[in-house]
C-alpha cells in the first residue's frame, strides 16, 4: 500500500509542477519537485534495506521479545523449562523458532502433542509461523551440552 501511496503522490506532484509551470512560467518548480520526491524515495529505498539486511542476517524479528516467549510456553502445561531459543525472519512476516523443551521423562509419551500444543500457542499469541521444537527429559537441562563445544 505504501508503494501505491508514494507512485500516486509522485505522479501527482510531478502533475501540479507542471501546472504551475504553465501558469506562471517558474520552471524551478519542476527541480524543487523532483528533488522531494528523490529525497522520499531514498528514505523509503532505506526503510527496505533495513528490513532486507534484518532478515538476511537471521536477526530477531522487530518488537520481538525472547523473555516473554520463553515465559509463554514454561507456562504451558507439562513443559518443565526451556532454553537454547533462536528467532529469525524467513521473509517479512513469516517468523522461525527453535528451541529446547524439556519435560518430565513420565510425559515422554505425549510429547508430541505437547510440541504441537506449543507450536499452536506460538502461532496463535507470537506470530511464529514455523517451528522447531526439541524435546528433553529433565535431567537434560541440568547442565549445558553445549559447554564442550
Amino acid at each position: 500500500f505504501n508503494d501505491m501511496a508514494f507512485d500516486a503522490l509522485s505522479s501527482l506532484g510531478a502533475a501540479i509542477a507542471g501546472l504551475v509551470i504553465l501558469l506562471t512560467g517558474i520552471t524551478w518548480i519542476d527541480s524543487a519537485v523532483g528533488l522531494v520526491i528523490a529525497a522520499l524515495l531514498v528514505y523509503n529505498t532505506l526503510k527496505i534495506l533495513k528490513e532486507a539486511a534484518q532478515i538476511l542476517l537471521e536477526g530477531t524479528p522487530k518488537d520481538f521479545s525472547i523473555a516473554e516467549v520463553t515465559q509463554a510456553i514454561t507456562g504451558m502445561n507439562k513443559v518443565l523449562s526451556v532454553d537454547d531459543m533462536h528467532v529469525w525472519a524467513i521473509r517479512s512476516g513469516y517468523n522461525a523458532l527453535s528451541c529446547h523443551i524439556a519435560i518430565d521423562e513420565t510425559e515422554l509419551k505425549n510429547s508430541r502433542k505437547i510440541v504441537e500444543a506449543v507450536k499452536a500457542m506460538l502461532l496463535r499469541d507470537h506470530d511464529i509461523q514455523h517451528a522447531t521444537i526439541e524435546v528433553e527429559l529433565e535431567d537434560c537441562t541440568k547442565h549445558d551440552e553445549h559447554e564442550k563445544h
